[in-house]
């Protein structure tokens, strides 16, 4: 129940775009997190 009573519909949510970077695990560090200026 707490899967049907605590999701969020994907509508709700404000999605952005992310470099590769952001998906491999050995990535860390700050600039994972700043805005691109170009894709």
């Amino acid at each position: 129940m707490i899967a049907a009573d605590g999701a969020v519909p994907a509508d709700k949510f404000i999605w952005h775009a992310v470099t590769r970077a952001v998906g491999n695990v050995k990535n860390q560090g700050p600039e994972l997190i700043e805005t691109i200026k170009s894709l």
